[in-house]
């Protein structure tokens, strides 16, 4: 069984976002927006898709100087090594906002929020999202 946690970075697709964002850099913040609007297109938000696109909103908020606090520091720290490259990217944070709307709007067409609802935990993960989304309207 995989890792699994309420925090972004607790779950294996966001532990595989990010190995592949500190060896490719920042265009996999644009990847994993892009896979999420193309899944939203497509009708239906899997879960690796979803925890891979928080992660990327999460490098989002960092990279504009609004970093969580419940991410780990060497987390945090990573994300900002392509902060200049992130954050010359058009339209970024209204993307990144974009899709963690997404994520988190329709149990019927997000695997994020069916499987945490199901599990009885959706109020466990929904303020850490709040945040997210809070964090990345300030920078917008």
């Amino acid at each position: 069984m995989g890792a699994w946690g309420s925090g972004i970075f607790d779950n294996d697709g966001a532990g595989d976002w990010l190995a592949a964002y500190e060896e490719e850099g920042a265009s996999m913040i644009d990847s994993a927006l892009s896979d999420v609007s193309e899944a939203v297109s497509e009708g239906y938000i899997e879960i690796d898709v979803a925890n891979a696109g928080l992660a990327a909103a999460e490098g989002v908020a960092t990279c504009f100087g609004a970093p969580s606090k419940r991410v780990d520091g060497d987390v945090r720290d990573n994300l900002i090594e392509h902060e200049d490259e992130v954050q010359a990217m058009d339209d970024i944070v209204a993307r990144a906002i974009t899709a963690v709307e997404a994520i988190i709007d329709d149990a019927d067409k997000s695997e994020f929020t069916d499987l945490w609802q199901d599990a009885g935990a959706w109020d466990e993960v929904t303020p850490i999202i709040d945040d997210l989304l809070a964090r990345l309207g300030r920078v917008k």
